[in-house]
This record gives structure tokens, sequence and C-alpha cells, in this order.
């Protein structure tokens, strides 16, 4: 009896202890770092299973833990400590730094290197710096935050991919593009099809040493994009939401917007131009106000007042009849723009353990345009994957989908034509109504109570018809009833093998596919438009691109005391094939339909293929000596299918040096922790001649000539159904490289714990061989034929900065700027000089830049009859200038001259400030460039008055008139063309300051989160292209061109957003 009691309460004891030691209780503390200060964001998690949180600012932390478990404590940088749970419910713990995790890795070319190791020109941004940002294309958002990169969003439409220039010019005629390469293969694919939350890290190699591998492509720059891929050992899960709006980001121009100031602008001009001819004043204004809306030399067709024509403008004052009443007035520029809805998801889950790491994401994003009908919509899928059987043994592979859908009505319109809807809502007279008119100025609506558009051609019973050249025109009706539908699937593949073998040696394989498949879908309305006289018109295109590349890497490491060693040798081939279908058809039969099968008036039936191989083989060596001195030698031979058997093989190489002088016994700077200098040299080439004239067909971004060395010839219908043949471009089998010297000398510190850094570049690139089309000589035909026919330089040095002002355990205010200058300059060329066919205002000559501008130059105006004067060289006898220059009044007869101004801005880049207080951190970018000129061509055709029914810019006002005589802008007449003529009156200075981003984040406390089973939580506000300031006048982006040209294009959107992101 006393044994079975004794029994009982044994079992009863022991599972009242186990019961005790099972119960879950709350733990908190502190992380701390080994000085005292705390750690946000540090790692704490049950060892063996799911549960984790994370320290918030103060290094805090709360869990649920059963009494006996191990907590695991972790953060970057530091090594991991694990803690078992006692009796006390307090755990304060103190991380030390992890020497070998403090060795900063950065992604370079065909693997990775410790940043110390690195001798050329490499900045990182991590994906801190990249997932708040508010654009479809990751490259978007990046303004100003690399130092010698200047990336220029030519476009607002949504999904459109900037221009990215690496340190200056890098070539006339063939393509200055960077080359992108995603997870260590070259990407072909769309940049928008990536998701900007998906990337880890992007590394940009801006010199020969850091991407001379990359030989025939990397002259131009490279940019190395690495995802993500699983983090800890226990699955991780983000969910990200955001919602905004898309709004205009500038003004626009200051323009006539009233009906009655526009019928006063009109009456001036002519009366400026009756007045020329030789009326005495009282006459021209009679005359001006009697037939203001029917006059023939300047037909405006529409009187919007309840009064007869020759009453709406008072001649004794020139203003509008007091008694006159307006009866109506649309707003082009309120129904061409609209504020668009911004919407974005994102859903990853993240796991790693010691044989396989995943990730996996599924994101959306629905992006409304500032115009209207305009937008992009993006679903992306992606998953990547490794798995390590063996030590000896890695396999990995991802892959990537994205469908998107882009709408943009700009698309196929050039700046001039008159679909243009950004030309059109600036560029049309304010008495144009957007919705057809009666004679009262009522709305005419159809026979289901629809508004009518008006087209400018009287018909439904409207009032009024415009200019010919304005007729049958309305962009925002053509807008709404188009389809331009711009469909792209894209699918990326990789998958790889590692072999680690005889202990140093490793042997990796790196399979790699890029798909893309597009369509394009138009339909042009045959209600009216630039298809109405068609009945319609229909444009279809289909296309698809595979790239494949294969490389086989060998690399062999080893240490020998202080000497470490690092060798790589490496195959790669890339085989890129592109084919595509168009048609058009007109004559449709059912509204909306945009099938080629509803249209029976075939316009076009055209596809072709193009195909480019490169193949290389490469080596690098790398070479460390006591972790201070540094060796990086690297070359590679590249082949390429552009250049004929010949010469299609080149050779290319790239040599660096760095030294770590504060790690020398004889430094002894105590509060100098980093100082390095470094230098390196090498060649890259460059294989992407462009054609001379625009093959492009129906959206088809490419104008890459793949088969330069070759003639190349369209096959026509030579009439009866005989085939003939029409050559458009000749090609040259001497066609060679062009290449690209680079010289790179930097200086690098670190002040007092790294609080202060500081990293400046001196460089030289030099361009030999520029791909040029040569005019053929008269002996052998017309036309020309690319050939190797110049050289030119760029010279200049980057800076980049930044400093933690205040850092302590409560407050973080940091700060960074970054700029670069260069000098551009044409150091040879076959001829005295050459003019730039796609831009008139330039001229290339030796010794000159690309980019210097060379026109008449305005002298002034004549006050006494208000001609625009030029100057022009005084000519001798023999016709020869005298050195001596006077004016003119003939605009066309003004000599041209070189004016001293230049597109390329004197310095540009970006500054930015982040604070963190507790829970609270702030981030605000800016983004700025010094000098350069632009050329204002939308304020020039807003001052052409020689077109009736075109719209003024309001310094019309400010012109020439009889009463007016001393003003700086020219008499403007409806009939002196020459007066608004293009000179240096319409540069304006470039200079900018753009409010790039401002991101407000408060993080949630971490003991309220790990009671609702979440890691971590926090919600934001970001803003970005806020605000603009700049030296031109209002409206003019100088953001929007390389060159500085103003042309009719979708203007930069400013976006807020608010966002919630949420870890479990």
């Amino acid at each position: 009896m006393n044994t079975k009691f004794s029994g009982m309460l044994t079992l009863l004891l022991a599972l009242v202890v186990q019961l005790a030691f099972a119960q879950e209780k709350t733990i908190s503390g502190t992380v701390s770092d080994d000085s005292g200060l705390p750690l946000p964001g540090a790692t704490v998690l049950v060892k063996g299973t799911s549960s984790g949180t994370s320290s918030d600012f103060d290094g805090k932390y709360s869990i649920r833990a059963n009494q006996g478990a191990t907590l695991v404590f972790s953060f970057v940088g530091y090594s991991t400590v694990e803690v078992a749970v006692g009796t006390s419910n307090t755990v304060n713990v103190t991380l030390t730094e992890d020497t070998a995790a403090l060795e900063e890795v950065v992604v370079v070319a065909y693997g990775t290197q410790k940043k110390e190791e690195i001798t050329g020109s490499v900045t990182t941004l991590k994906t801190e710096e990249l997932s708040d940002v508010p654009t479809a294309s990751v490259v978007q958002g990046l303004v100003g935050k690399v130092s010698g990169v200047q990336i220029i969003n030519q476009s607002g439409a949504p999904g459109a991919d900037p221009t990215v220039r690496f340190r200056g010019i890098g070539s006339i005629n063939s393509s200055s593009a960077p080359l992108y390469v995603v997870d260590g293969v070259v990407f072909n694919g769309n940049l928008n099809s990536i998701n900007p939350q998906d990337i880890a890290s992007m590394t940009f190699l801006k010199d020969a040493s850091a991407n001379a591998l990359y030989g025939s492509r990397g002259a131009n720059g490279v940019i190395i994009i690495t995802t993500k891929k699983g983090a800890s050992d226990r699955l991780e899960v983000t969910f990200d939401s955001k919602v905004g709006f898309n709004s205009r980001a500038v003004p626009e121009y200051d323009i006539i917007t009233e009906a009655g100031q526009y019928y006063e602008a009109v009456f001036d001009r002519v009366r400026l131009d009756l007045i020329n001819e030789g009326s005495t004043a009282a006459d021209a204004a009679q005359a001006a106000a009697a037939n203001i809306v029917t006059n023939t030399d300047f037909p405006i067709g529409y009187n919007n007042y309840n009064v007869p024509e020759g009453q709406i403008i008072d001649p004794a004052t020139g203003k509008i009849n007091p008694n006159a009443t307006l009866l109506y007035q649309d707003s082009w520029q309120d129904e061409s723009y609209r504020s668009g809805i911004r919407r974005e998801n994102y859903l990853s889950l993240r796991f790693k353990n010691d044989k396989t790491s995943t990730f996996f994401s599924l994101g959306n994003l629905k992006d409304e345009g500032i115009v209207i009908n305009s937008g992009f919509e993006r679903t992306t899928a992606r998953l990547s994957s490794e798995y390590t059987p063996k030590e000896w043994l890695k396999i990995s592979g991802s892959l990537n989908y994205a469908h998107t859908l882009a709408d943009d009505p700009l698309n196929r319109f050039t700046s001039g034509n008159v679909s243009n809807i950004a030309g059109w809502a600036r560029g049309t007279a304010p008495i144009y109504p957007v919705y057809s008119r009666d004679a009262q100025g009522n709305i005419i609506t159809d026979s289901n109570g629809n508004r009518i558009f008006d087209f400018g051609t009287g018909d439904f019973g409207a009032v009024g018809t415009r200019p010919s050249f304005k007729s049958a025109s309305n962009p925002v009706a053509t807008s709404l009833l188009d389809i331009d539908d711009n469909v792209s699937d894209n699918l990326s593949g990789r998958v790889s093998a590692s072999f680690k073998f005889l202990k140093d040696f490793e042997f990796t394989y790196n399979l790699s596919v890029d798909v893309t498949n597009a369509n394009i879908t138009q339909f042009a309305t045959p209600i009216g438009g630039d298809a109405a006289r068609f009945n319609g018109r229909i444009t279809t295109r289909s296309n698809r691109g595979i790239t494949t590349a294969n490389q086989q890497l060998l690399n062999w490491n080893r240490d020998f005391g202080k000497h470490s060693f690092s060798v790589l040798l490496g195959h790669e081939s890339n085989n890129y094939n592109f084919r595509l279908l168009a048609g058009q058809v007109t004559e449709t039969v059912i509204d909306g339909l945009a099938v080629l099968n509803n249209g029976v008036n075939i316009q076009f039936l055209t596809g072709y293929e193009k195909d480019y191989t490169v193949e290389g083989y490469l080596s690098r060596l790398t070479y460390d000596f006591d972790d201070k001195y540094f060796l990086n030698a690297s070359f590679r031979r590249d082949g390429t299918s552009v250049f004929s058997t010949d010469n299609r093989w080149g050779n290319f190489y790239g040599l660096g040096g760095a030294w770590s002088v504060n790690k020398e016994g004889f430094f002894d700077i105590s509060w100098v922790n980093n100082l390095r200098v470094k230098a390196s040299f090498g060649q890259q080439g460059n294989d992407a001649i462009l054609y001379e004239d625009d093959r492009r067909i129906v959206g088809d971004q490419d104008n890459r000539n793949y088969y330069a060395y070759t003639d190349q010839f369209d096959i026509v219908n030579a009439g009866g159904n005989i085939p003939g043949i029409t050559f458009f471009q000749l090609g040259n089998q001497d066609l060679v490289w062009e290449t690209s010297t680079n010289i790179n000398a930097g200086l690098e510190f670190g002040l007092f714990d790294n609080r202060f850094t500081l990293n400046a570049e001196y460089f030289v690139r030099e361009v030999e061989d520029l791909l040029f089309f040569e005019p053929l000589a008269q002996s052998d035909g017309v036309g020309t034929k690319p050939a190797n026919v110049g050289d030119m330089e760029n010279k200049g040095i980057e800076v980049e900065l930044s400093a933690d002002i205040i850092r302590n355990d409560k407050f973080l205010w940091s700060f960074n700027i970054n700029g670069t200058h260069y000098k551009n300059e044409i150091t040879r060329l076959p001829e005295e000089f050459i003019d730039d066919a796609n831009n008139t205002n330039f001229r290339l000559v030796e010794g000159r830049s690309r980019y210097d501008y060379f026109m008449r130059e305005f002298a002034g105006v004549d006050e006494t009859n208000g001609d625009g004067l030029w100057y022009t060289d005084v000519l001798d006898t023999n016709g020869n200038p005298t050195g001596e220059r006077e004016t003119t009044n003939d605009r066309v007869s003004a000599t041209e001259y070189f004016v001293g101004k230049s597109a390329i801005p004197d310095v540009y880049g970006g500054f930015s400030t982040n604070l963190s207080y507790k829970n609270f951190s702030l981030g605000i970018s800016f983004a700025y460039q010094i000098g350069g000129y632009g050329f204002d061509g939308i304020y020039q055709n807003l001052l052409g008055t020689t077109s009736a029914g075109d719209n003024f810019h309001k310094d019309v006002f400010n012109s020439w008139t009889p009463e007016n005589t001393t003003a700086s802008i020219p008499r403007l007449d409806i009939n002196d063309v020459n007066q608004a003529g293009t000179s240096s009156f319409f540069l304006v200075d470039a200079s900018y300051l753009n409010l790039q981003n401002v991101t407000l984040t408060y993080n949630f406390d971490s003991k309220l989160l790990s009671r609702l089973g979440v890691t971590g939580a926090k919600i934001y506000a970001t803003g970005n292209n806020l605000h603009l300031w700049a030296k031109a006048r209002k409206g003019y982006d100088p953001r929007l061109s390389i060159t500085g040209n103003a042309v009719n294009e979708f203007g930069l959107a400013r976006t807020t957003s608010l966002g919630l992101t949420l870890n479990f």
C-alpha cells in the first residue's frame, strides 16, 4: 500500500515538475552590442520552432517560450548567441562583432569579392534603398543615388524604362545603354518585368577593372541585379501593401487658357502684321477686329461669344467687348490629364536550413498614368531554391514570370503630331471645345444621351470648323475611344550546379533562358482622328525574343600564409533570336474589335527575324598580400556575329591595384579607420551599332543593326506582284569594335569609427574607332555605310561623402551626398565637321563636345520695327570671314555659330538624409543638376504665331508692339515665321533641384506584435518626385532628355503612397 502510494506520489510530482517546465511564459529583455548600444532589428528565435520576433528601435524584445527552451539571438555582422530559458522572465543579451561577417561581400562580375579587395569603381545599393520607392521599373527611382551614373526618365508613362549613362557619353551612332546582369547571367528581357521588391541588391560597375570580364558588352557600364533568397532557419513571411495617387509633378507652361485672352492675342498678331505691311495703326485695328474668326489669312473658325465676330474685340482697346458673353469653354488640360490611382501588393516566403534555401514571391501592381486611358499593370511570380545535398555539391535554380499590360496614348505619336495628346492639350487654342456645341453653346448629345466629341469638322450640327491641319483631330476622344495595349509575358529561368573538388577548386555551370512574348494591339477609331478617313485602322504586332546563355566557370582559391590567390577561368556563350510579325488593315466593320479580320483593306503585312551571338573566353586573377595590397587582373576574348569573320574577335582586359594604407605599421592615426588608394586601367568593346534610319516597326524598341558587315535590303512589290529589292543599309566588311579605354584612380577613407566616409575617383574614358555612318564618295554610289571614323574622350571626377552626424542609442541622423563632373571632347573625325542628322542643334567638330550647341545666335530686337536680330559674319571681298560680326534681321542668312553653351551639365548627383528616433524613421532624398543648357522647343512652338488654331504662351503679350518697343521678344505676327525660328534665344539653363523621395516609417513595438504572432510590422508614407525647382521657365522639365531638348512627352508623375508591411 505504501509502495503504491509512494509510486503514485512520485508520478504526481514528476507530472507537476513537467507541467511547470512546460508552462509557456513571456520572456523579455534587451539586445545590445559590446559597447552597450541597443541593436534594433536583431532576430530572436525559439530554437527548433518557427516562433520568433525582432528587437525594436531600443533593442527591446518580447517572446513567448517554455522554461527550458533555448533562445537564439542573431544580428547581421555579429556572432550568434544561444541562451537557455530559466526561471527568470528577463533575458538581456550582448552580441559581439563577428570579424568574418564584417568583411562585406560585394557582388561583382562572375562572383563576389570582399569590399576591401575591389580595385575598381563599384557602387552597391541594398534592398532597403530600393523597395520603398513607388516605381514600376527599379531604375526609375534611382536618380541621384549613384555617382557617375546619370539616369534620365524620358517619359512619365508608368512602366517606361529610363535612359542610363555611365561616366559621360559612350558613343555617337552606337548604343550607350549599360549591360544588365541578373543573378550572374546577362539579362535580355524587359526591365519592368522585375519586381523591385524581389531585389536584394544592385551593383554598378563603372570602370574597366570592375567590368572588363564582360568584354564586348561592358563598355557602357554594367548593372548587376541580385535577387532575394532564403534567409533564416525559420519560415519568414512578408506581406506589403501600398496604395497611392499619381498626379502631374510639373506645372504646365504659362499658356493662354481663357478664350477671351486668345481672341485678344489673335487680334494683336493680325494687327501687327497689317502694320508691318503698311497699314496705319487705326486701320489695322479695325481690320483685325472685323473678321477675327473668318480671316482667310488666319482662320480660327470658332466664335465662343454671343455677338457677331466683328464685335468680339473692341478695336480701340484690343480687349474683349464688355457686352459680349462667353457661351462655352472647355479645358483641354483638364480633359487630358487626371489623378491616377496606384495599388501594389506583395507577398514573399523565405526559408533556409543546412541544406535548402527557398524564396517565393507574388506581386501585383496597378498603376494608372496621369494621362487619360494610360497605365501599367504587372503580375509577378518568383521562385528560387538552392539545395546542398553534399558539402561539395550545390544545385540552384530560379524562375521568374511577369505578365505586363501597358497603355500609353502617346506611344504612337511624335512630339509634333496633332494626335499627340500632350502637345494638343497645351498647343491648341482654348476656343475649341472638347465636345460639340450648338449655336447657343449647348453640348450636343447622341440618341443615347452621350456627349459627342468635337472634331472641328462641323458635323452633327456643331458650330465652327477648325483650320485644315487641326481638323478631324481630338486626342481626348481618340485616347478614350482607341485601343493601344502592349501585353508582354516574360519568363526568366536560371539553373546552376557547383562542384567543389581537390579542396581549392570549384566548377560552376550556369544555364539561363529569357523569353519575352509580346503583343501590341492598336485600334484607331473610325469616329474621328487620323483614322477616320480610312474608316478605322487596326494594327497588331506579335513577337518573341529568346536569349539563352551557357557559362562554365572554374575557380581556384588558395592561401599561402599572408598570400591569397584567386583564379577564375571561364567560357560563355549567348544566343539571341527575335521574331516579329505585324500587320495593319483599314476599313473596319465592328467598332472596338481589334483583330485583323475586322478590316478589309490591307495596308501592310511584315515580318522579320534577328539573330545575335556572342561567345567569350574569360579569366581573372586576384591577389591579396597581408590584407593590405590587392591586385586584380582580368582578360576576355570575345567573338560577335555583328562583324565579318575577319574582324569578329576582340581582346579586352582590365588591371587594378589597391593599397590599404591604414593597415600599415607606420600608420598610427587612431581616428582614421580606413584609408585606401586604388587605380585601374583597361579596355572594353562595343558592337551595338544602330541603324541610320529608324527600322523599328509597331513598337519594336530595338533599332540595333545585327548584320553591320553586310548589305541589307527589303523585298518589295515592284509592280504586278513582281518582287523587287531596295537596299536600306550598306554593310562594311572592315568594321571593328568601338574600343573604350578606361583609367580610374581613387581615394577612400573613413574617420571616427567610419562615421565619416569619403570616396573620390578621377576617371578618363577614351572611346576609339567610333562607329559612324560615313557618306559614300560619289564614285561609289549614294548613301552611307557604317565605319570606324573617330575618337572621343570623357574626363571627370566623382565624389561620394557620407556622415553619421548623430549616432547614439536613441537617435540616428545620417547624411550623404554625391556629385559627378565630366568634360566630353571629340578628338578625331574624318571630316572638318559632321552635322548631327538627328538634332540639327549640334555639330560634331574636333576639340568640341558631343553636345555643344551650334545654331544662329540671337542678338536682340530692332526697336524700330520689332524684327528679331541675329549675328552674322562680316565678309571680305573674297567672301571670307574677317573675324568681325554684325547683325541682320534675316535669320535664314545669319551665320551659325558655336554659341558657347552645352547640354552637358557642370555637375550632377544627389544627396539624402535619414533620421531615426525610437520607432520612427524619416528618409529624404534629392537629385540635382548644376549647369548645362536645354533647347526649349515647346516654348518655341508656343511663340510661333503663324499657324491658325495654335495656342500661345502668355509671353506673346510681352513681345514687341508699337506700344512696347523695348521688349526682349521680337514682333510676333501671323506671317513672319523667322521671328520664332530656331536660335540661341530658346536655350535655357537646365539646372534643377528635385525632391526625389520622402519616406516616413513607424515600426510597431515588438512586445505587442509577439502577442499577435507577428515578428515585425511597419506603416509608412512615401512620396516620389514631389517637387522640382528649376532655373528655367515654368513648364520646362530639364530631366526629360539627356540633351535638354523639350518635346511634347508624357510628363513625370508625382506619386504619394501609404503602405503597410507585416512580417510573420
